[in-house]
């Protein structure tokens, strides 16, 4: 009678062996295609073959790289430099979109922080977005059969089809190739990465792509030139930093309400009755458990003084405690402690009273000294 099959203890991770070997040789045929492009591509730079507005474009794509703007804790940058390496590779060819997107990669890496790994980052950044955009650029000209727009000129409606298939193909290819590279280093599904961190970037892309499109037929019907930007580079760089301040303070005051609502939560779990009010002394928080003593629900006692709803009468030769008369004028006792709450500056913004009730201790003291006295 044959044994019966045992699991293989291995398979998982042989399998993760194998799925790791293809993604390291996807990146090493992405870097080596990528090398490759550049290698072909720079010549046909160096050689005269665009025209001084791409050298134009390369100086506004340095400039404005340094300009990336990326949120915190959500998968989304923006840069302008996008519209620039775009226009570039429509007006002049996919030999010219791969140098200008190695340059705008080059800028950007310089802003990586510096570790072992860098020079393959910066390797990697520089190849696979050349490759990516060299690929794209050649499937939108191939789509649009027609050449580089500087020398054959379109229309919207002759590059709006092509456009759209350029912006996805950069997009899915971009963005898969950086996928990958965080992939390998997580030892997570190409797949599952890109949908949790690259996904939502398909605005960029198709944004950028957008307004390079409409750039690049403005400047070949010659209805505005590329290098009268440069004199409204400034103005872009102000506005950047000034929406940078705006979304860093905006992002800010998202933390501090976060961290207030944590603050929140702690008061309104405790067993413990909790008030807090404000430097006016008006109630701003009260939990369920100083809803049930006082008698107030925390609708009606939000802003009141909390001399209205925190009654209390002072026991004799005791600190801390006092007889709590609650909305219904009932008495009980209770035992209550009171802190002072200080900002940023140490200036007294509110405080936080704390109470219990001391009812059952109260008549187990009572039964106690009832006792001693019979005794």
């Amino acid at each position: 009678m044959p044994s019966p099959a045992l699991p293989d203890v291995h398979t998982t991770p042989l399998r993760e062996r194998v799925a790791q070997d293809i993604r390291l040789a996807l990146l090493i045929l992405a870097v080596a295609a990528g090398a490759y492009v550049l290698v072909i591509s720079v010549p046909v730079v160096v050689s005269g073959t665009v025209g001084t507005t791409f050298f134009m474009l390369a100086g506004l794509t340095l400039a404005t790289g340094w300009a990336t703007f990326r949120m915190r804790d959500v998968p989304v940058s923006f840069s302008i430099s996008d519209t620039f390496t775009i226009a570039s590779a429509l007006l002049y060819g996919p030999a010219a979109g791969a140098v200008m997107v190695m340059l705008d990669a080059l800028v950007m890496s310089l802003r990586l922080t510096r570790s072992s790994a860098f020079p393959v980052r910066v390797l990697f950044n520089a190849t696979s977005t050349a490759l990516a955009m060299w690929l794209a650029a050649q499937l939108f000209f191939a789509a649009g059969d027609t050449g580089p727009l500087a020398n054959q000129p379109g229309t919207i409606r002759t590059v709006i089809g092509p456009l759209v298939l350029f912006a996805a193909a950069y997009f899915i290819l971009n963005t898969g190739l950086v996928a990958t590279a965080v992939a390998y280093e997580r030892h997570a599904s190409i797949a599952a990465v890109w949908r949790q961190y690259f996904s939502a970037l398909w605005l960029t892309y198709f944004s950028g792509a957008a307004i390079g499109g409409v750039l690049v037929l403005m400047t070949v019907a010659r209805v505005v030139d590329v290098t009268t930007l440069s004199l409204i580079l400034p103005l872009l760089f102000i506005l950047h930093v000034t929406y940078r301040a705006a979304i860093d303070r905006v992002q800010e005051q998202v933390e501090h309400l976060t961290q207030i609502a944590s603050y929140a939560a702690a008061p309104r779990s405790t067993t413990d009755a909790v008030l807090v009010t404000d430097r006016a002394g008006r109630i701003s928080l009260m939990n369920r458990a100083a809803a049930d003593l006082t008698g107030w629900t925390e609708e009606a006692a939000i802003g009141r003084p909390v001399g209205d709803v925190f009654s209390i009468r002072s026991m004799d030769g005791a600190l801390r405690e006092a007889t709590l008369i609650g909305r219904d004028h009932q008495e009980r006792p209770i035992e209550h402690m009171e802190s002072t709450i200080r900002g940023e500056r140490d200036e007294a913004i509110g405080t936080i009273k704390t109470f219990r009730d001391i009812s059952a201790w109260k008549a187990i003291d009572g039964e106690r000294d009832a006792l001693l006295k019979r005794e």
